[in-house]
């Protein structure tokens, strides 16, 4: 890090979005961009299942994808990270690209904000990578009704309701783990949509932010930009699901639901959920070992069998076209062919044919 780097961070503030997917970070994102909340560059472009945009940048989400993978797991993976993930050497690299990429957007900005899912499980490592630049974190923490969110996963990715309650639970825990030492503030998504006013209020109040109230014109814009009809799977049907899942969300639902409303958080119940996590993922990890192997043979299988089906199919094209090619050679030498190419001549006008 260059020696004035951190003095020019001095009393800069980062906001941390953090939530599970389908949560309504790009909701809250979003806004805070509009009322003057620096975002990094790269952001990804709107897509059908979001059109108001993602306000992610691309290379921190790719570069997360590729710390998660380094460490034998993925973003659509229930399981926690193995004990002491955030000290693997093999982490290097992607600590100083992350450093990196932080450094080059975001440099003497006072005020600005990162958004990505994925940061709920990662928060360590930018917690790291903050403090060498003299950058202080605070949390927006942004909650949405697990229902809606399994049925808005299911819809979108296709996801299991038992895989998409365990991510709930997962990185909603996380999430609130990994960020108790810091200022923070819980948003509840439905409560965005109804009253974003109050709630960039609230965490003015609750995160010590000078956030600006907005001209009419821009308060419009952003009522536009914040679009209820958006929301879909209002009060969807409940999910049936086995334990440990059927007993812990609405738990820890609660819980942050009374948090929200008091300002104080039972961790407790959270911890005891996590350890459930734990115990039913340890009992489990046989069986998922088991059928991991099981699949991944399979897919090699498939693999190979894909791999001798284009192999043939090159051969047998191949030898067709030599075939091909000698008939031609045969042809073009036959006596049929030398007697007949006066006659080829006057047909093509007089083009000189063998």
């Amino acid at each position: 890090m260059p020696p004035d780097q951190g003095e020019d961070n001095q009393g800069a503030t980062a906001l941390l979005v953090l939530g599970m997917h389908r949560s309504g970070t790009s909701s809250v994102t979003g806004t805070l961009n509009q009322l003057g909340v620096r975002l990094g560059q790269g952001l990804l472009p709107p897509m059908p299942d979001n059109p108001k945009g993602f306000f992610e940048q691309k290379p921190v989400v790719d570069l997360h994808d590729e710390i998660l993978k380094a460490l034998g797991t993925s973003w659509d993976d229930p399981r926690g990270l193995p004990e002491g993930w955030e000290d693997a050497p093999a982490l290097g690299p992607y600590l100083e690209k992350l450093r990196q990429l932080i450094a080059q957007d975001f440099s003497g900005v006072k005020l600005w904000a990162a958004k990505d899912p994925r940061l709920c499980r990662l928060l360590p490592l930018w917690l790291r990578i903050l403090g060498t630049l003299n950058i202080t974190p605070k949390i927006i923490l942004v909650v949405r009704n697990p229902e809606e969110v399994i049925h808005s996963l299911g819809e979108r990715n296709e996801t299991a309701a038992e895989q998409a309650a365990m991510l709930w639970l997962s990185y909603t825990l996380t999430a609130e783990h990994n960020s108790r030492p810091l200022p923070r503030s819980v948003v509840l998504y439905e409560d965005w949509l109804r009253d974003w006013r109050n709630e960039t209020r609230r965490l003015n109040a609750d995160l010590a932010l000078n956030l600006p109230e907005p001209s009419a014109e821009r308060a419009s814009e952003i009522d536009s930009f914040i679009d209820t009809t958006l929301r879909h799977h209002q009060n969807p049907d409940k999910t049936t699901l086995v334990a440990p899942q059927n007993a812990w969300i609405p738990r820890v639902h609660n819980a942050i639901l009374l948090w929200r409303k008091t300002g104080s958080l039972t961790t407790g119940i959270c911890d005891d959920a996590t350890q459930a996590l734990a115990d039913a993922q340890n009992a489990a990890l046989p069986i998922t070992r088991y059928l991991t192997t099981t699949a991944q043979h399979d897919k090699n299988t498939a693999l190979i069998a894909l791999r001798e089906h284009y192999e043939a199919t090159l051969t047998t094209t191949e030898k067709l076209l030599a075939e091909r090619l000698t008939l031609i050679n045969i042809l073009q030498t036959s006596t049929s062919w030398r007697i007949t190419r006066p006659l080829r001549w006057l047909m093509g006008g007089g083009a000189d044919r063998k």
